[in-house]
């Protein structure tokens, strides 16, 4: 008898609370399990995925510390007070992607290094495919000291056309683009103005 008034207790409550009691968990409320009830949890879903690229070539050694630290700000800032997926990925490759859902600390940080080449058109269009099959808002920051050839303004050009859905926004850190650039640019940013200059862009990125 105490053992059905129990459960009949914990119908009761659980009634009130919202929560739906399973049959085949009961035996759990004569020795008061708190895992009764079902509990149901939402996924959080992102508003936007962001993808931040970073030229890590020869030419950015004595600058590539200073804008580690303001990049990193920027995307600790936004991952913070927005619904954002982040990735961030270095061309060329140092070894460091970090992918949607994963995050970064000093120590990875630390670890970025300036030396060879600039793949840009590879990494672009790696983090164009990247971003195919999200509905999503979608957002590709790159950051580079790069002069930029007719050719590979053409190609980059060529694969924005392609892929209208994306916003891209160029950030050129001393250095000037002489080749127009579909999407949003920001050129001969000096060392001193780029923690200025991304702090204006941050809200606008994802806005």
């Amino acid at each position: 008898m105490h053992i059905l008034q129990d459960k009949q207790r914990k119908q009761t409550v659980a009634s009130k609370r919202g929560n739906k009691l399973y049959g085949s968990k009961l035996h759990r409320a004569v020795v008061n399990n708190p895992y009764i009830f079902k509990k149901n949890k939402s996924l959080k879903i992102s508003d936007y995925d962001f993808t931040v690229l970073l030229d890590t070539s020869g030419s950015m050694d004595e600058v590539l510390s200073p804008v580690l630290t303001v990049t990193h700000a920027l995307i600790s800032g936004i991952k913070d007070n927005k619904n954002c997926s982040l990735a961030f990925s270095t061309f060329p490759d140092k070894g460091v992607c970090i992918t949607r859902g994963a995050w970064f600390d000093e120590e990875i940080l630390s670890s970025i290094y300036a030396g060879g080449g600039t793949p840009i058109v590879q990494s672009f269009s790696k983090a164009i495919s990247e971003l195919g099959n999200s509905k999503n808002k979608k957002v590709i920051l790159v950051i580079t000291d790069l002069n930029i050839t007719h050719d590979k303004a053409d190609e980059l050009n060529d694969l924005m056309r392609k892929n209208p859905s994306i916003n891209y926004v160029w950030v050129g850190i001393n250095t000037k683009f002489l080749i127009p650039l579909n999407g949003h640019v920001i050129d001969d940013v000096s060392t001193a103005n780029f923690a200025p200059t991304l702090k204006a862009l941050a809200n606008k990125l994802v806005a």
